[in-house]
């Protein structure tokens, strides 16, 4: 005959029996500093970054002027542009100032080419297409506003914060306040005696 299975009972004398107390919960995970968002200049430069680039590859690849090997370059500053971009967003620009000048820096390398285009359409006015004057020149725009926007929002970071002595998580015990106490000492001896 087969009996029906107890279910199991510690015995005494371990962790987790009746008359112990059983082990403390973990405590929650202590959160981190508040991670700093992207300023809204951050925004507008990532914005402009991303629609000049995209303009200037529309005009490039659709260009009888450029052949794809003479879109290489801009090919790798349109990847430094976008991933620039993201970074920007992600607000990594509001807690380092170094990459609110990589914006304008990656600003930069659209900017250059697009005013010597420009430049180049206004002396070549007469063989110049509609669609290199519409393209063109609104990248030439974005660009310029992306620079002064990245320039902006780097002069405006404070640079490194200092952070303040962390407080304890509320699980641990606060250490009470005390007074500094003088120690005693003992009193000097007169030596030698008067």
């Amino acid at each position: 005959m087969v009996t029906p299975q107890q279910p199991y009972q510690p015995q005494s004398g371990y962790p987790g029996a009746q008359g112990y107390p059983s082990a403390a919960p973990y405590p929650p995970p202590y959160p981190g500093p508040a991670r700093r968002a992207a300023s809204a200049l951050d925004w507008v430069t990532a914005g402009l970054l991303v629609l000049s680039a995209l303009l200037t590859a529309i005009w490039r690849f659709t260009s009888d002027y450029f052949k794809f090997i003479d879109n290489i370059a801009f090919l790798m500053t349109a990847v430094l542009v976008v991933v620039t971009a993201i970074v920007l967003v992600t607000g990594a620009g509001a807690r380092n100032p170094a990459f609110r000048a990589l914006a304008a820096a990656a600003a930069g390398t659209l900017f250059a080419p697009s005013l010597d285009q420009v430049v180049a359409m206004v002396r070549f006015h007469e063989v110049v297409e509609v669609k290199d004057f519409a393209l063109n020149l609104p990248a030439f725009v974005f660009a310029l506003g992306a620079v002064v926007t990245a320039i902006s929002a780097t002069a405006q970071s404070r640079g490194p914060r200092t952070l303040a002595a962390p407080t304890p998580p509320p699980w641990q015990p606060q250490p009470p306040a005390t007074q500094f106490q003088r120690p005693e000492y003992p009193p000097q001896s007169q030596w030698p005696p008067h």
